[in-house]
C-alpha cells in the first residue's frame, strides 16, 4: 500500500510539473502554412509614352490581395488605378492595371514580384496621337518593396509598413506607356 501511494504521488508530481497537459501540445506556428495576404500602397512617379519624349507626373493606388504559400512565396492580384498628366499639353492618361504577381520575400524584409497584367487605358488628348477612348492593353508589372516596422517581429508571419518601387509598361494602340512609381503602404501575411 505504501509503494502504491508513493507511485501515485510521483505520478501526480510528474503530471503537475508538465503543466497538467494530458493532450498532445499543438506544434508552434512556423509560418509554413498557406494563408491570406493583403496590402496597399499610395504611389507617385512618372509616365512616359515611348513614341515621344514627353513625360508627366503620375499617381497610383495599389491594392493587393492573394495567397501566401509559405514564408517565401506568394501569388497575388494587384489592382492599380492610375492617373497621369503631361507637361507639354493640357492632356493625360488614366489606366486601370490588373496584375497577377508571383512574389519572393526574403528575411521578411525584401520583396521581389513580377507578372503579367491586363490593363484598361483611357486618354484625354494623349500626346503623340496614341489613340482615343478606352483601350484594352497587355502589360507587365515589376515590384520591389522594403518592409519595415514588422508587426510580428519574431513571429512566423510578416507584415508592416512598406516602401515600394513599381515599374509597369502597358502596350496598346501601336505604342507603349512606361510608368515608374515610388510608394508607401502596408503588407500583411
Amino acid at each position: 500500500m505504501n509503494r502504491t501511494l508513493v507511485a501515485l504521488q510521483a505520478g501526480l508530481a510528474l503530471l503537475l510539473s508538465s503543466g497538467g497537459a494530458l493532450a498532445q501540445d499543438e506544434p508552434p506556428d512556423t509560418g509554413e502554412g498557406v494563408g491570406v495576404r493583403g496590402g496597399f500602397s499610395v504611389n507617385v512617379g512618372f509616365t512616359m509614352p515611348t513614341q515621344t519624349a514627353v513625360f508627366g507626373p503620375t499617381a497610383t493606388l495599389g491594392l493587393r490581395i492573394g495567397v501566401q504559400i509559405n514564408r517565401f512565396f506568394s501569388v497575388y492580384y494587384q489592382n492599380s488605378p492610375t492617373i497621369s498628366f503631361f507637361f507639354t499639353e493640357d492632356n493625360g492618361i488614366w489606366a486601370d492595371d490588373n496584375s497577377i504577381l508571383a512574389n519572393l520575400t526574403l528575411f521578411k524584409r525584401f520583396e521581389f514580384a513580377a507578372g503579367p497584367s491586363f490593363d484598361l487605358v483611357g486618354e484625354y488628348a494623349c500626346p503623340g496621337g496614341c489613340g482615343s477612348g478606352v483601350n484594352p492593353a497587355f502589360g507587365l508589372h515589376g515590384r520591389f518593396a522594403l518592409n519595415f516596422g514588422d508587426f510580428e517581429e519574431n513571429g512566423p508571419h510578416g507584415g508592416g509598413f512598406t516602401l515600394g518601387f513599381d515599374g509597369h509598361p502597358s502596350f496598346y494602340a501601336g505604342t507603349s506607356l512606361i510608368t515608374v512609381t515610388l510608394g508607401l503602404g502596408g503588407e500583411w501575411y
